[in-house]
């Protein structure tokens, strides 16, 4: 798609200044109070690009396989009312505009401007179809001349989040169905089976490095209650978070775990999985990413599965990641806690030794904790309860660091990882209950693997 520029409709007046020419040639010999000389902004040229604004607008509100009926037919955005507001160097504000009203010229005085371009005010902390564009270009005015601006480049400035259940899905699912998703200040959208194809929720930026959107997922599966929450990582304005729900077998789902569902005999579970498209950029790239979840084996799952196999030579091989551990069992049955800790004392080590043989790129780990220790976790001290990267740690590097996690360059590259809980695992004793620890490792080529620990 290619980006069209929208060039603002020239008022046939000029500013009320005593001047009646609109020559290039103007020379008006003026002074400001500050000693300064003015020139003229020509606002004629001054022209603002929406980059991918009509794909949001046409497109983009109706989840990628949704059909194109459905989506708006409008395909241009409109820029009557983006505020367009000009700074001097200084921080000084020279006036703010509604694009579609802007006088031909606009006498300014000689310096440096900043000129910045919105689609409205603020972004909506969140809410539907309401995609929020901002832009910025800086320019200079020269005394006694008439300057001409770039145009500015508008992009997506807030988060867009579209949700997909597959047919299979539908098929089971009882009429309770929905999906919230909550950012980081706590502002949610709900989306159900009912909401329409064309709606899209968007969601302000908190500005947070390790920003995240946690998804809650709600509902009657094959008449079975099905609950659980994930997040979706290093969340960033001008992306489109596409996230589908679906069913996948899943045979490491234990009997006794909530959620647990048989279709025709057959053990499954809900599955998400998310794609990431940049907003930003006239060309959008697509990556898949999963996200984390409390379900072990947790894998992709698109639409129509296909196995990988050697006809299907792109997809990781099973053995690309692997898990090994001498001490901790990793079958799906739980660890006893009182087997290698004596209080807060470390008694026996906990290691997992990763082998990725593409190289590790992330190492995502998420603690399912009970209330006792989830609340630990959640104090701003420590900042566990949510997934975190081991390859890159943030704010978080010093707590992990402390309880000897391998972290950024002891993880990224690495064909062999080991993941050492050993001084973790005293603070499961300490809040006894059910503890589960998620390992998700995303190697060089977007191969990925999970491996659940689980502890009592």
């Amino acid at each position: 798609m290619k980006t069209k520029i929208f060039s603002i409709m020239a008022a046939a007046a000029i500013l009320a200044s005593g001047v009646t020419s609109c020559s290039d040639n103007w020379e008006p010999d003026v002074k400001t109070g500050s000693g300064n000389g003015v020139g003229r902004l020509r606002t004629a040229t001054f022209g603002v690009e929406v980059t991918n604004g009509e794909m949001l607008i046409k497109d983009g509100l109706a989840p990628s396989k949704a059909p194109k009926a459905a989506a708006k037919s409008r395909e241009s955005v409109d820029l009557t009312n983006f505020i367009v507001k000009i700074t001097a160097a200084d921080g000084t504000e020279a006036g703010t505009w509604k694009y579609g009203e802007m006088e031909e010229f606009l006498l300014l005085d000689a310096g440096d401007y900043t000129v910045d371009v919105a689609s409205s005010e603020a972004p909506e902390p969140a809410g539907w179809n309401c995609p929020y564009f901002t832009g910025s270009q800086k320019f200079t005015i020269v005394e006694n001349k008439i300057t001409d601006v770039e145009p500015v480049v508008c992009t997506l400035g807030n988060v867009m989040v579209t949700v997909h259940f597959t047919k299979q899905l539908l098929a089971e699912a009882g009429s309770d169905l929905q999906v919230a998703v909550t950012s980081t200040e706590g502002n949610s959208l709900t989306y159900t089976t009912s909401t329409p194809a064309t709606d899209a929720g968007y969601f302000a930026s908190s500005g947070d490095e390790n920003e995240t959107l946690k998804v809650t997922f709600t509902g009657t599966i094959s008449g079975v209650a099905e609950t659980f929450s994930n997040a979706l990582l290093d969340v960033k304005p001008g992306q489109h978070r596409k996230i589908t729900f679906g069913l996948k077998k899943n045979d490491a789902v234990s009997p006794d775990e909530n959620g647990y569902i048989l279709v025709d005999g057959t053990p499954i579970s809900v599955d998400t999985s998310v794609e990431n498209e940049d907003m930003t950029v006239d060309n959008a790239v697509e990556d898949d990413i999963l996200d984390p979840s409390d379900r072990p084996g947790h894998e992709v799952l698109p639409d129509d599965p296909t196995p990988p196999g050697p006809e299907n030579p792109d997809d990781p091989k099973e053995d690309a990641i692997d898990f090994d551990s001498k001490t901790i069992k990793l079958d799906g049955t739980w660890n006893k806690v009182s087997d290698f800790a004596d209080g807060m004392d470390a008694k026996q080590e906990a290691i997992v030794v990763i082998t990725a043989k593409e190289g590790v790129a992330n190492l995502i780990v998420t603690i399912n904790a009970n209330d006792g220790l989830a609340a630990v976790l959640a104090d701003p001290s420590m900042g566990l309860d949510k997934p975190f990267d081991l390859a890159y740690p943030g704010d978080r590097y010093d707590v992990l660091h402390n309880f000897k996690f391998p972290l950024g360059d002891e993880v990224i590259g690495k064909t062999e990882v080991t993941f050492d809980i050993t001084d973790f695992v005293p603070m499961l004793g300490m809040y006894p209950g059910q503890n589960t620890f998620i390992i998700r490792v995303v190697d060089q080529k977007g191969g990925e693997k999970s491996q659940s620990l689980m502890f009592e």
